[in-house]
């Protein structure tokens, strides 16, 4: 094998190594909040986020949880980051029913919070 197949499946590896984390945090994360461990399941997402912060859905999530312990403002700002990486082109949501969650989400959040208003400004 020559250095450069050698470093191609040390990148592979290291992807896959990366993938794994996430997908650990991302489940213990949705455990801790169905079990309403809401804290708990924030720094799971906080660490996703860490891992891959282009990622709209990691937002998504981890602002479903702060919207649940009433952190409107914060729950609010990851929505917006959420909108901000799917219209930059960035990592798209795999499936667009999510899309739909995004937006069903920040409308909640305009209904039930005036900070909505200032941020749509």
């Amino acid at each position: 094998m020559d250095k450069d197949q050698e470093a191609r499946l040390c990148f592979e590896k290291l992807e896959q190594i990366k993938l794994e984390r996430e997908l650990f945090h991302i489940d213990e994360g949705m455990k801790l909040q169905r079990l309403r461990k809401y804290q708990q399941a924030v720094l799971c997402f906080d660490r996703v986020i860490q891992i891959n912060a282009e990622n709209a859905l990691y937002y998504c999530l981890r602002g479903r949880i702060l919207r649940s312990l009433e952190r409107q403002q914060d729950a609010f700002s990851d929505l917006k980051k959420a909108q901000e990486i799917i219209k930059s082109g960035g990592s798209l949501i795999p499936q667009t029913d999510h899309l739909a969650s995004i937006l069903d989400l920040i409308l909640e959040l305009q209904k039930d919070n005036e900070i909505a208003e200032k941020v749509f400004e």
